[in-house]
C-alpha cells in the first residue's frame, strides 16, 4: 500500500472514531459539532471508506490475475476480495474458490511481490483442493472428538467435554503442516511464471516472524508450520530456482 493510502487510512479510523464519541453523546451543544457537520463527516467517511475499499480491490485483482495466468485451468475461475467475515493480518481461500485479502494484510505488504506472496500461497491451497479436503476433516474430526470423550467420561469423569473438544480440534485442523508446506513450494512456482520477485515471500516471512512473535511458536495443536520452518523451507527451495534445479510440478 502506497503511503498515502496509508494516510487514508489513518484518517478514515482517526474519523470513524470521532463520530462514534459523538454519537454517544446525549446533548450536543452550541460549542460542539452540529448535527449537519456530523452528517457531513459521516458522508465524507463512506465516500472515502468506497475509495479506499474500490482502490484496495483493484489492487489486490491487479496481482491476482497476473498470477492466474499462469496457474491450472481449472483454477482460473477465481476471483478475489478485500471483504470477508476475518479481520486481522490475514488473507484465505474460502469454500466457493475465492481468495480474500483483509485491509491488515495489504497495509503489512509493503510491496506487490510481497502480495502476491500472500495470493499466490492461497491459489495453492484451491489449485490442490485443500478447502473441500478440510470439509471432511471437519466430520471426521467432531467424530473422533465424541467417541474419546466418551471413553474418557467413563475412565476419567468430568474430563470427558475437555479432552472430546481438544480431541476434536487435532484431527479437524483447518489445514495440515503439510498442505501450508506444499502451498508454500508451490507458491514460488506461481510467483516465478508470473514474473515476481520470490525474494518476497521470505520478506513476508521474516516480517511475521519478527512482528508477530506467535508466529515462531510450535506445537501439537499448531495448524500451521512456524515462521522459522516456512523461512527455512523456503530459503531451501528459492536457493533451488536460483540454481536452475528444476522444481517439483506445483499441482
Amino acid at each position: 500500500m502506497t503511503g498515502i493510502w496509508q494516510s487514508k487510512f489513518v484518517r478514515l479510523v482517526v474519523v470513524s472514531s470521532i463520530f462514534c464519541f459523538l454519537s454517544g453523546c446525549e446533548t450536543v451543544s452550541s460549542n460542539n459539532v452540529t448535527q449537519e457537520e456530523k452528517k457531513a463527516m459521516i458522508s465524507e467517511l463512506n465516500a472515502e471508506r468506497t475509495v479506499y475499499s474500490q482502490k484496495n480491490l483493484k489492487r489486490v485483482s491487479t496481482v491476482g490475475n497476473r498470477l492466474l495466468i499462469n496457474v491450472p485451468d481449472e483454477a482460473k475461475h477465481i476471483k478475489f476480495s478485500t471483504e470477508g467475515k476475518i479481520s486481522g493480518i490475514n488473507a484465505y481461500a474460502d469454500l466457493n474458490g475465492d481468495v480474500v485479502v483483509t485491509p491488515e494484510m495489504l497495509c503489512f505488504v509493503r510491496d506487490d511481490s510481497e502480495l502476491a506472496a500472500v495470493l499466490a500461497h492461497e491459489l495453492a491451497h484451491i489449485v490442490k483442493r485443500h478447502p473441500l479436503q478440510t470439509i471432511g476433516n471437519r466430520v471426521v474430526g467432531k467424530a473422533a472428538g465424541m467417541m474419546i470423550g466418551s471413553l474418557a467420561e467413563k475412565y476419567a469423569p468430568g474430563a470427558g467435554n475437555s479432552i472430546a473438544a481438544y480431541s476434536s480440534a487435532v484431527v479437524s485442523s483447518p489445514y495440515s503442516k503439510e498442505m501450508e508446506m506444499a502451498a508454500d513450494a508451490a507458491s514460488l512456482v506461481y510467483m516465478q511464471r508470473a514474473g515476481f520477485d520470490v525474494d518476497a515471500a521470505l520478506r513476508v516471512w521474516r516480517r511475521f516472524s519478527i512482528e508477530i512473535p506467535a508466529t515462531r511458536q510450535n506445537s501439537i495443536m499448531a495448524t500451521h508450520p512456524s515462521s522459522d520452518e516456512r523461512l527455512a523451507a523456503l530459503t531451501s527451495l528459492i536457493a533451488k530456482m536460483k540454481g536452475e534445479t528444476s522444481l517439483e510440478n506445483p499441482k
